[in-house]
């Protein structure tokens, strides 16, 4: 996978985690605690992306 793809995914899942962050106002107060785990799960993928990132430069 080239670098150029891995910062595009990185960057995409940064703004999905953004995007839940302004929803949080017009989400019923029942789906919170599930919008607080996807957020969780969006940026937990979005540090395993950027390790790859990491590591992809530092092999080159």
């Amino acid at each position: 996978m080239s670098i150029f793809w891995l910062i595009f995914t990185a960057v995409d899942l940064y703004i999905g985690v953004v995007a839940l962050d302004l929803m949080k106002g017009t989400v019923p107060p029942e789906k919170l605690p599930r919008l607080a785990v996807v957020k969780k799960i969006l940026i937990a993928a979005t540090l395993v992306v950027v390790a790859m990132i990491v590591v992809k430069w530092v092999k080159k």
